[in-house]
């Protein structure tokens, strides 16, 4: 795992990077929830979320993986919808 890593930084950098940004970013949106529950801070969570979501579907889109691209735009929509219920949009 750890060469396969190495070898794909080494080939792609700044996709790379942007997937480990995107998933640093993800379990980070998660942690604040738990730490903050029961009233957390929905706002930035669905900002981190949806951030999360734009990096690693790009990533996931240069890769050439249709399943985890359509996961994360799928992502992109419920939690585009999460925040303008938040917001008071919808």
């Amino acid at each position: 795992m750890i060469e396969f890593i190495k070898q794909d930084f080494r080939s792609h950098a700044l996709r790379a990077t942007m997937e480990i940004l995107g998933m640093v970013l993800g379990v980070g949106v998660s942690l604040l929830l738990a730490v903050t529950t029961p009233n957390p801070p929905m706002i930035y969570a669905y900002v981190g979320w949806l951030l999360s979501a734009v990096l690693l579907g790009g990533c996931s889109y240069h890769r050439g993986s249709v399943g985890l691209a359509v996961t994360y735009a799928a992502y992109l929509v419920i939690d585009g919808i999460g925040m303008l219920r938040t917001l008071g949009v919808l």
